[in-house]
């Protein structure tokens, strides 16, 4: 049967100016320190790192134990590197300072056209990304407000969600992870397919809005929230009786996002089909533990004044189709967090992705039903039954979290699971006496002794109080530091075109990889899940959270191009650097070269006794190449220019041989000798290498992918024929609006 509340409501209606008001404090309530020119990039993580000056040493620092440092050393660090690329006229496709050369836009993680780091891409400093941050967390809130308020909720519903959603613990611990950016589309999603269920809407919208939210945050969060939201549109159809207006959204939701995201899921894709990652062969889901549900300041806290509005919210008849449709979401996102047996956790997973990414849609929905339950409560929809079975629940959950036992920080570090802060004891205290308190006035308003309104506010305060304000996550977080590097380092930098290496201090306690691309630094080492499977050939056991070539093995460096090493001097903790050895450079020039038939053959070779250091091992076949060139003989390689999608060198062969290049071979890249398009060799097993004749040369080498090139073609081509659906929906001569 039809849904009353979604029939009367024919399209987008604003927002009260409670939700609004709601919002703006809740902002200046959490955020008021942007005000006094503090940041949220917790630079301060890294203090006392000796490759790095201008750290705040006087700030707050967080246990190394338990702070991940992922919003600095990845989605602080590659959002950085791609403003300056764009700033200096660069496409932000290629990161050329991390191992050998890695993709950048499509690791997937980089996402340098998200909408509200706009701002940063123009003023990249610590504080205009900041500012996206807040941003994003209103956005989210404005859209939960939005959809509460198209299903039909009252303004004091409406905004509890919006409060819930935007200052959650989750998303105020974790608001710089990628994650939470892509989960405040979630909202914005259902709010449009909401609308294509009561009009003759395509589903254009909600397309055009889950290609945003994969513009935005994590690949891994916006499938799951994607493919949630499309089971959503399923069980809502379902209850419609399939009487919805719009069939054809079945097609032009999914199709037309992918069309949209086409320009970078492409490049993703190709990535993925080119990488390796240790957890292809054993996956870690990273489930947590038990407790994390009842500790605050831990990722997923749910109180039990929560659960006991979520419950009222089923027991709102009218609303029961909602309640249903976000039920897929919360059940997929329980399977990914919690420790069941690993083949559980596997298949929901799909035996890669990090289960850590299920929070957000169990957030999500339980907000929902929250809001769901306060509206119920509020119109006297919640009959006696339901206050005490929801009452119940409550003190349920409630007494399970005084019998759960917390594992102390390091044993969750050891097992990947929740990190935690505080104290237990204080903590569950204080929530025992709004827990108890909750529960009364539920079983007194059970009897009829209170108003529907005084129940519905008093509790939607309860648990305001419990889920918004309980948390230490932005404590740790606050701080003025924006480090730059030691004098020593920078020096090095401006004069060598060479890479470094730095020493490994366990968890990137010297300077991390990524973070160093954001200064220009051609380093050697790379951290991150995924790694191009050339250079896994040279590390093939790594740990998917180590550097690889995080080791110093001195022939390695000098076979990889590492012109400076830097060494911890002593006790004093500064860098010292020192040249590494027998090093050829990153361009060089060689006169003979054997033919291998596979990148681990051609490293093997290469490394056995230095054999790289006079001939070169060239991926066959090979045709129109020296092979038995003068060893002797030595050419000589200049760089004229040196960008991150395109280089140029001058070679002076002595006799033919070959140029390598020691940047990473992988596709998309090509060579032009003299001006002309010119065959490109894999050499060595992971670098790109040229046949050149004897005499003076220029060589160039430019990154044109064509999966980004296509990719931008086709969503292109979505954005249009979405453009045309959604006129013809609207215009009355072709059946749309009238």
């Amino acid at each position: 049967m039809s849904d009353p509340a979604i029939a009367s409501i024919g399209g987008p209606k604003s927002v009260s100016w409670l939700t609004l008001a709601a919002l703006v404090a809740g902002a200046l309530a959490f955020f008021w320190p942007l005000l006094t020119g503090a940041h949220l990039v917790p630079f301060h993580v890294l203090a006392g790192d000796p490759a790095l000056r201008g750290i705040d040493l006087a700030a707050d620092r967080p246990d190394w134990r338990i702070f991940d440092l992922s919003p600095v050393t990845m989605f602080y660090a590659e959002k950085g590197l791609c403003a300056h690329l764009i700033r200096s006229g660069q496409l932000p496709l290629w990161n050329p300072y991390n191992a050998l050369g890695v993709p950048l836009l499509a690791d997937s993680i980089s996402q340098p056209f998200a909408p509200f780091f706009s701002p940063f891409l123009v003023h990249p400093t610590p504080w205009v990304y900041s500012l996206c941050l807040v941003l994003q967390v209103l956005w989210g809130g404005l859209g939960m407000a939005l959809f509460l308020r198209r299903v039909g909720l009252s303004s004091p519903a409406q905004a509890l969600g919006a409060l819930l959603f935007s200052f959650s613990p989750f998303t105020l611990n974790f608001c710089g992870y990628s994650d939470v950016w892509a989960c405040m589309w979630f909202p914005w999603v259902l709010f449009a397919l909401e609308g294509a269920l009561s009009s003759s809407s395509s589903g254009a919208l909600a397309a055009l809005l889950v290609a945003l939210m994969g513009m935005s945050g994590h690949v891994e969060a916006a499938f799951f929230i994607a493919v949630s939201a499309f089971a959503y549109w399923a069980v809502r159809r379902w209850r419609e009786g399939g009487r919805a207006h719009s069939r054809s959204v079945w097609l032009v939701f999914p199709l037309g996002a992918l069309g949209l995201s086409a320009w970078w899921v492409l490049p993703f894709l190709e990535y993925l089909f080119h990488a390796s990652s240790s957890r292809f062969a054993a996956s870690t889901p990273f489930p947590y533990h038990p407790s994390a549900c009842f500790i605050p300041g831990s990722e997923i806290y749910w109180s039990p004044v929560l659960i006991l509005l979520a419950a009222a919210g089923w027991w709102v008849r009218r609303h029961r189709g909602i309640a249903l449709a976000v039920l897929p979401a919360v059940l997929w996102g329980t399977a990914m967090i919690f420790p069941w047996p690993l083949w559980i956790q596997r298949a929901a997973t799909f035996d890669f992705a990090s289960g850590r990414y299920g929070r957000g849609l169990v957030w999500t929905g339980l907000i929902i039903w929250a809001a769901l339950g306060v509206d119920g409560l509020m119109k006297g929809e919640v009959d006696r039954r339901g206050r005490w079975v929801s009452a119940s629940l409550a003190a349920g959950w409630w007494g399970a979290g005084l019998l759960v036992t917390v594992p102390s920080a390091q044993d969750l570090l050891a097992r990947h699971l929740v990190p935690l802060t505080g104290s237990q004891a204080p903590i569950l205290g204080w929530l025992t006496a709004l827990c108890l308190l909750a529960i009364l006035l539920a079983v007194v308003g059970a009897g009829q002794r209170v108003a529907p309104m005084t129940l519905a506010v008093a509790l939607a305060s309860l648990a305001l109080a419990s889920e918004v304000f309980v948390h230490p996550g932005l404590d740790v977080c606050w701080n003025r530091s924006e480090p730059r590097l030691a004098a020593a380092i920078s020096k090095r930098a401006a004069h060598e075109s060479g890479r470094m290496w730095f020493p490994d201090r366990d968890l990137w306690r010297s300077l991390p990889p990524n973070l160093s691309a954001l200064w220009g630094l051609r380093d050697v080492r790379y951290c991150a899940p995924l790694a191009p499977s050339r250079l896994a050939v040279l590390d093939p056991r790594r740990d998917p959270l180590k550097d690889l070539f995080g080791a110093w093995e001195p022939e390695r460096a000098a076979f990889l191009g590492v012109a400076t090493a830097w060494r911890l001097d002593g006790g004093k903790g500064g860098l010292v650097p020192y040249e590494a050895e027998g090093q050829a450079g990153r361009a060089f020039w060689a006169g003979r070269a054997e033919a291998v038939a596979t990148p681990e053959e051609g490293a093997a070779r290469a490394l056995k006794g230095a054999a790289w250091k006079d001939e070169v091992f060239i991926e066959g076949p090979v045709t129109g190449g020296p092979r038995n060139g003068d060893t002797a003989a030595r050419g000589t390689v200049v760089s004229l220019e040196d960008h991150a999608t395109n280089s140029r060198w001058r070679v002076e062969a002595p006799t033919a041989g070959w140029f390598v290049l020691r940047d990473l071979y992988y596709p998309g890249w090509k060579a032009l000798v003299d001006g002309r398009p010119a065959s490109m060799y894999a050499a060595d097993g992971v670098f790109r290498a040229v046949a050149l004749g004897a005499g003076s040369h220029e060589v160039a080498f430019s990154y044109r992918p064509v999966s980004f090139f296509f990719g931008a073609l086709l969503t292109l081509l979505t954005l249009v024929g979405l453009a045309v659906a959604w006129a013809r929906s609207r215009h009355p001569r072709w059946g749309g609006v009238r």
